[in-house]
């Protein structure tokens, strides 16, 4: 399924703050991963495809940034999609926590901006399950820690169009031949009588 305007202006955005080398082929990259199958394998996997330029190198970024939002969509969508985040003033205290949160020495311990305590523990969990998949990607814990952040920063610059870009990019993954049901992780059983 090709990408809707909508869904073109959020790579760009996301491009422009994640990996600005790429604004020019934003479109073209988000258009492959949501085509899925070979076309999002090849800007997810250059390596397979065995040519290694420099060119399909540059895709890998925006792509694993749109893996990453696949992969952390149900906390994305719990953030963006959350009450509180519809509030401006928590959603200014929250993109200034976050600011201040990579402003932070390493070895302090982070702390929560003055948020909504529920919204906070939201953020903290869409950053680490992008930082996850950022690094099995193959960034550096550092800076994948800091792409998370940006990419946490933009979408919560419009969250109701953030909220659809990230529907539609986990809805397209999840259609994926062979994906099996999202998110499910164990089975469920009645126990004792039918």
């Amino acid at each position: 399924m090709l990408a809707d305007d909508e869904t073109r202006q959020w790579a760009q955005r996301l491009a422009a703050a994640t990996a600005p080398q790429e604004t020019g082929i934003a479109d073209g990259v988000v258009e492959a991963y949501l085509a899925g199958g070979a076309q999002r394998e090849a800007i997810l996997r250059p390596g397979r495809s065995g040519s290694g330029s420099a060119g399909i190198e540059l895709v890998t970024a925006l792509a694993a940034v749109l893996q990453a939002i696949d992969v952390a969509g149900v906390h994305l969508k719990a953030l963006l999609d959350a009450e509180a985040t519809g509030n401006s003033l928590n959603l200014l205290a929250l993109i200034v926590g976050i600011k201040a949160y990579r402003a932070s020495q390493a070895n302090r311990p982070p702390q929560d901006p003055p948020v909504d305590p529920e919204l906070a523990a939201r953020a903290r969990a869409a950053v680490d399950r992008l930082q996850t998949s950022l690094e099995k990607s193959g960034l550096p814990a550092e800076e994948a820690h800091e792409r998370a952040l940006l990419i946490i920063k933009e979408l919560l610059e419009s969250p109701a169009s953030a909220a659809a870009f990230v529907r539609r990019v986990s809805a397209e993954a999840a259609a994926e031949p062979g994906a099996g049901p999202p998110n499910r992780s164990r089975r469920w059983f009645r126990r004792g009588g039918n």
